[in-house]
């Protein structure tokens, strides 16, 4: 398919840098087309980088040495998800395209879309937002909380996927078919391996409700927006959100709806990615997770490194990926009221506050005192980590599994690990109906032959069960 590329300059707009246009010589016909489309949102210069380490190849993985990001996202996403992707991007005023950019546009065939704005800090109109919220007392609690620069400070990635379904809905008017999956992602996050492909989506979605997949690191108690790829039936809420955001009435709404099915605790609205939750659930969205192999989370190198060893994707419903310690997480935290809207902050913070370093910023943590307590979480410090324990982890202790798209090592692998016997001296903590199972775990780098009290150990390894993979 032939492409070509026009370029507009918005003279005179003060919040349009410029823009791109790529557009197909002639349209589709009816009926044909690729069935997923890509959203890519945020500021472009932060994925300029190409993959490297001081040390070497990233992950260990000598094959994506020198690798932007964007061709990674081609690679391992877009290809296995025979994908069309839409760029809706920022770029600082003065700064050029760069030429690697510039030459991936111009070679694919796969982009829909290129348009560029200015909008990567607070301009005018996100300034003017966060004043209104600010001054309407009446407001979510949130503002109390000290980080009063979000969720608003992500409303121009919002608004950029906004676009993008407006544009992609261009598309499929043309082609005379929509998308069946629509998947939406940071232009700065870095693929390391491929996406699990379509037959799994489908083998894995929800009979009932329409499905979100998202991945499973950097949830903060909600959502990560890092990456996420929904069915085009339930995409419509992308477009919305960031109207919902902007919106008094709406965002009270959104956030009424969890408080109506949960605790006050769960129903908190701590962070941006608790309000993408609580608004996934509202548009009556089944939530579903898969194995990182992205730049997110703590052990993304480790699956990476499996699936180009040829381990293989799976839907499967069989527990033998799990995490470890999750014993010392109690009974109540696993309700599935409070995990549906991201689980409760006496979890995540309360089970330690009268542990270690937490008892000395107990006051600054502003920790619940019980299950469903409602607290006003204060803004933390680099120094609260050791507070933070199973702070992403609690879905993770209390689902099995808790990914519904997990990476299956390959016979070689599992043999290999079988015979080295790896005993690192630590005890994963895993509670299984087998005694004598046999477990090859991966430690977070920080933790790794370290002796940490019970709490502070949750969730920081996660381990397959060979017994149940050989």
């Amino acid at each position: 398919m032939l492409w070509f590329l026009r370029i507009y300059m918005a003279v005179g707009l003060r919040n349009a840098l410029f823009q791109v246009l790529v557009g197909c010589c002639t349209p589709a016909a009816a009926g044909e087309g690729r069935p997923t489309a890509v959203c890519i949102a945020g500021s472009l210069q932060r994925a300029d980088t190409a993959m490297s380490t001081e040390e070497g190849a990233p992950c260990g993985l000598p094959s994506l040495h020198g690798l932007p990001s964007f061709r990674a996202l081609d690679r391992f996403v877009l290809e296995p998800l025979d994908a069309d992707a839409f760029y809706f991007v920022s770029l600082d005023s003065g700064r050029l395209l760069p030429t690697s950019f510039n030459d991936y546009v111009s070679s694919s065939s796969r982009i829909q879309v290129v348009q560029v704005d200015n909008q990567t800090g607070h301009v005018s109109w996100l300034a003017k937002l966060r004043q209104g919220h600010v001054k309407n007392t009446s407001f979510l609690p949130y503002l109390l909380q000290g980080r009063n620069t979000r969720p608003f400070r992500n409303q121009a990635m919002n608004r950029q996927w906004a676009q993008c379904m407006q544009a992609l809905r261009g598309i499929e008017e043309r082609r005379g078919s929509m998308y069946r999956y629509v998947a939406f992602t940071r232009v700065d996050l870095m693929w390391f391996a491929g996406h699990p492909g379509l037959h799994l989506l489908d083998a894995s979605k929800c009979e009932d409700r329409p499905t979100v997949w998202a991945l499973d690191a950097h949830e903060h108690l909600g959502l990560s927006d890092r990456y996420f790829i929904m069915e085009r039936a339930g995409a419509w809420i992308m477009e919305r959100f960031v109207d919902i955001l902007n919106s008094f009435d709406m965002l009270e709404g959104v956030n009424r709806f969890a408080r109506e099915r949960t605790s006050p605790s769960a129903s908190a609205p701590l962070n941006y990615e608790r309000f993408l939750l609580q608004t996934m659930q509202f548009a009556g969205i089944c939530v579903r997770h898969m194995t990182s192999v992205a730049s997110a989370g703590y052990f993304f190198c480790h699956f990476a490194s499996i699936w180009h060893q040829a381990g293989t994707w799976e839907a499967s419903t069989r527990a033998y990926l799990r995490v470890a310690h999750c014993g010392h997480v109690p009974k109540a935290c696993c309700r599935r009221d409070t995990l549906d809207f991201g689980g409760d902050l006496w979890c995540s913070h309360g089970l330690w506050r009268r542990h270690g370093q937490c008892r000395r910023y107990q006051g600054k943590l502003g920790l619940p005192k019980y299950p469903g307590d409602w607290v006003v979480e204060r803004k933390q410090k680099d120094n609260d980590r050791m507070c933070w324990g199973a702070f992403d982890f609690v879905r993770h202790c209390c689902q099995q599994p808790h990914v519904s798209i997990q990476l299956r090592p390959s016979k070689a692998q599992l043999h290999a690990w079988a015979e080295q016997r790896q005993m690192d001296g630590l005890d994963p903590g895993i509670q299984t109906e087998n005694p004598n199972a046999t477990w090859h775990c991966f430690h977070w780098p920080e933790h790794t032959n370290v002796t940490r009290v019970p709490w502070h150990s949750i969730a920081t390894s996660q381990c397959y069960d060979l017994n149940m993979l050989l």
